[in-house]
């Protein structure tokens, strides 16, 4: 089998180690039938068709021969003869050019008969007339304008809101809400003088009864066993306390002692999870009653 071109073996070129040659001198295309190989793309193809009838394996099949072709085809259309002019376009006739402006252009006689009368143009709908054109329109439109001349002439209200001081809010209601223990500073602030605030009720109710002379009216004690909520029950208290025996005559005085000095105790040897005091009390001064909630969670420790 021939491995070129003109049906000779291909010619191998050795080079000694260290000489330097040209990417063009070196094999680069195997065959894979026969082993041999070409330094030119062509010849590799030639041979695969011609040699071994393998035309599929074939990618370039005789391109050198198409590449002249199609570069004569395109050498001809660019090539340009000297001397000759491009064609122009036609030039117009010297009767249109030399009319006036104001002159109207003169019509074909051919085309006289095709020209077709002239058709009138259809009326817009009353109802999709632009405001202000038309002598149907002026009136809605002059309507429209005296009703906006209307509403920019009337005198504007302003609100005014009478600013009551924080303590007369608080007197004038029957019954003062003041959620303590829930964490933010709003539920902390004494109703009385509204500028002090506390971190937890318990400290809010210490304030009033010692600063405002408050007395407790009524506690009522809610108790919580996970999400299961008893029934409220009066707050119980003695004369004297059953752990330091202080003198505890009165709700007011018993339960600043207990929130005081015996806080824990209420909940020690129970499976109370929570339990909620809510206090209605008031100031000498003021017969309105205000209302506070203390809520006392335990806490595991491992």
């Amino acid at each position: 089998m021939s491995g070129s071109s003109n049906g000779g073996a291909p010619v191998k070129r050795s080079f000694p180690v260290g000489t330097r040659g040209t990417v063009h001198n070196i094999s680069a295309h195997l065959c894979f039938f026969c082993g041999t190989t070409f330094a030119q793309s062509q010849d590799y193809q030639k041979h695969i068709v011609h040699d071994h009838q393998m035309a599929s394996l074939s990618y370039q099949i005789y391109t050198e021969e198409h590449a002249q072709e199609k570069k004569k085809k395109k050498d001809a259309k660019d090539e340009v003869v000297e001397g000759t002019r491009a064609p122009q376009r036609p030039r117009m006739d010297n009767s249109f050019i030399s009319l006036p402006p104001s002159s109207p252009l003169p019509i074909p006689s051919s085309l006289h008969s095709v020209r077709a009368p002239p058709t009138p143009l259809a009326q817009p709908s009353p109802a999709t007339l632009p405001p202000g054109r038309y002598p149907a329109n002026k009136q809605s439109v002059q309507q429209q304008s005296t009703e906006v001349q209307q509403k920019q002439q009337r005198p504007v209200q302003q609100k005014t809101e009478k600013k009551v001081p924080p303590m007369q809010q608080t007197l004038s209601s029957q019954t003062v809400l003041v959620q303590t223990g829930a964490g933010s500073d709003k539920d902390c602030a004494c109703p009385v003088c509204s500028e002090v605030r506390f971190k937890n009720g318990t400290e809010l109710m210490l304030h009033c009864i010692r600063d405002h002379d408050a007395i407790i009216r009524q506690i009522d004690v809610t108790v919580y066993k996970g999400n299961q909520e008893l029934p409220p029950k009066p707050y119980e208290f003695g004369a004297n306390c059953e752990l330091c025996n202080e003198d505890t005559n009165t709700l007011t005085k018993a339960f600043e002692h207990s929130i005081q000095h015996h806080k824990a105790h209420g909940m020690k040897n129970t499976d109370w999870t929570s339990m909620v005091y809510v206090i209605k009390w008031s100031t000498p001064g003021n017969a309105n009653k205000a209302l506070t909630r203390i809520r006392l969670k335990r806490q595991v420790i491992d």
